[in-house]
């Protein structure tokens, strides 16, 4: 399993599974969204030639429109929005199970209307949260930031939000098993700052 929403407790899982969002893999290793109580195949297993790789998912609910599923910036499948469930629950499951060792290097949760333009333009950088390009991100769990070692500037392990402006609520860190964090995970790279040109036309003779 990739992730899942859900509302845990001694009994059980709170949250009624119409009420759930999941992405997993089935059997044959192909990505599978769960949504209310439907389910899709999000992305092939032949998408997935090799398992070392690193790849960008992302689900993107426009009310009234459609939610796109993305796999490394391609859209693989539209469904119909009114059947995805808003996040709900008191936790986010992020790799639980972990059958065939998937590790999540980074985590968004936006509410904000976004384009698909906007969507892909940070897939490979990392966000910069004083941007005004961060506006709706509500969680952004890196799982690193800028810290020192050994008196040596660099990107240390972290399980903060983030994101700017929590919430009253938001979780500010994430839980998990310590002994299933890898520390040797790709960074990010921080986007190209954007310069802007301002050029005026010359007549030439």
């Amino acid at each position: 399993m990739v992730f899942e929403t859900a509302t845990p407790t001694v009994d059980g899982d709170l949250l009624a599974s119409e009420s759930k969002l999941r992405l997993r893999y089935d059997s044959l290793q192909s990505l599978v969204l769960d949504y209310g109580k439907k389910s899709i195949v999000v992305a092939s297993h032949e998408d997935f030639p090799d398992l070392r790789r690193w790849h960008h998912v992302a689900l993107n609910v426009v009310r009234g429109q459609a939610a796109s599923f993305y796999l490394d910036g391609q859209r693989t499948a539209v469904i119909a929005e009114r059947d995805v469930p808003p996040i709900e629950g008191t936790r986010l499951v992020v790799g639980k199970g972990n059958e065939i060792q998937a590790f999540a290097d980074e985590v968004r949760i936006w509410h904000a209307a976004l384009s698909e333009s906007r969507l892909l333009r940070n897939i490979y950088n990392a966000i910069d949260t004083a941007d005004v390009y961060s506006r709706g991100l509500v969680a952004y769990y890196p799982f690193e930031k800028t810290g020192e070692e050994d008196g040596v500037v660099t990107k240390v392990p972290t399980m903060e939000n983030m994101a700017p402006n929590l919430s009253a609520g938001a979780a500010k860190e994430i839980i998990f098993d310590k002994d299933n964090l890898l520390t040797h995970t790709p960074p990010l790279k921080n986007a190209p700052d954007e310069t802007r040109l301002i050029a005026s036309p010359v007549a030439s003779e």
